[in-house]
């Protein structure tokens, strides 16, 4: 349903934001709900976004960019360094989770 292609590893000293761009594929007509959570390496939650898009008719999927600054934020300040998860959520149901590393 969405496709999980990207870096694996980002620097806190080269990294400003990032950014997640989620391809959803094959999808209804109508709008949905997307919610991107981001849980630190302790396995708690940091941050969760939720928002809406419209799939027209006649379209099979849409694009959606979320960004989670860095700079600036607690990320950086404390340095949350470590593998954190990216939770995908489409109209409610789990549909992907990726692992990705933040290193200082």
């Amino acid at each position: 349903m969405a496709t999980c292609a990207s870096q694996q590893m980002y620097s806190l000293q080269a990294i400003r934001d990032l950014d997640v761009m989620v391809d959803w594929q094959n999808l209804a007509p109508g709008t949905h709900t997307q919610r991107i959570s981001f849980v630190l390496p302790s396995g708690d939650l940091y941050t969760a976004y939720e928002r809406s898009f419209a799939v027209a008719d006649g379209a099979t999927g849409a694009t959606t960019t979320q960004t989670l600054p860095v700079v600036g934020t607690w990320i950086a300040r404390r340095r949350l360094t470590g593998t954190w998860n990216l939770t995908l959520e489409l109209d409610g149901v789990s549909v992907a989770t990726q692992a990705f590393e933040v290193a200082p």
